[in-house]
């Protein structure tokens, strides 16, 4: 059977891979922006990212998303930015930053950022959301901790308070006489130990008296 193989011009791969490139790089862009906004929308910021090369040149909402995410003020932001110079100046600050608190940036410079270097965004933009994963995943950690602290600070005082309140028997049957013996008492007695004249008067009483009145147990 002939194999059939399909032919195509010269070019028609290389187009197709260009577009399916461009589509993919489309739908992470799309990703992050989405991502960006909602953070965005979480601290109430009244901006918000519709083109994600153009919108983060200056600096500005960068460093808001960096906030929204991280929770804490990016230091030396103008927040209008009169022209490249102060626009770099906002993105150096915010990379600074990010490298301060332990975000992996992996040579990205300012102005790559501010020349709207896509690749170089999303790279900053995926690293800032590791980041936060890498945060939530250390909180859920400190939460666990402090739950196992606290059973076993739990565990301790029952153990404490119960060594304290000791044996309901302890320090019985051993009154009076000092010896040893079971510490349970013996309830005939009331925990008191017999006498010599207790068993005495226990033989008495169980020896047969003969009709004459006189013990038979006597000669």
């Amino acid at each position: 059977m002939a194999c059939i193989r399909a032919t195509q011009s010269d070019g028609s791969t290389d187009d197709l891979h260009k577009v399916h490139q461009a589509k993919s790089h489309k739908s992470i862009t799309q990703i992050y922006t989405d991502w960006a906004n909602h953070y965005l929308d979480k601290s109430k910021s009244r901006r918000h990212i519709h083109d994600l090369q153009a919108d983060v040149s200056d600096g500005v909402v960068l460093a808001e998303v960096i906030e929204a995410v991280t929770g804490q003020k990016v230091p030396d932001i103008n927040k209008k930015p009169k022209n490249s110079t102060q626009m770099l100046e906002n993105i150096s600050a915010s990379l600074a930053y990010l490298a301060g608190v332990g975000v992996a940036l992996d040579g990205l410079t300012a102005k790559d950022i501010k020349d709207g270097n896509l690749k170089a965004i999303l790279s900053l933009f995926f690293a800032l959301s590791r980041y936060k994963q890498q945060q939530k995943q250390a909180q859920q950690e400190r939460k666990e901790l402090e739950k196992l602290r606290e059973k076993k600070q739990e565990s301790e005082m029952v153990t404490t308070a119960a060594s304290k309140l000791g044996s309901p028997y302890k320090g019985h049957g051993s009154g009076g006489g000092g010896g040893g013996g079971s510490a349970i008492p013996t309830p005939a007695l009331g925990g008191r130990r017999p006498t010599p004249e207790h068993h005495s008067r226990i033989i008495r009483s169980a020896t047969p008296v003969s009709s004459s009145g006189a013990s038979t147990g006597k000669c």
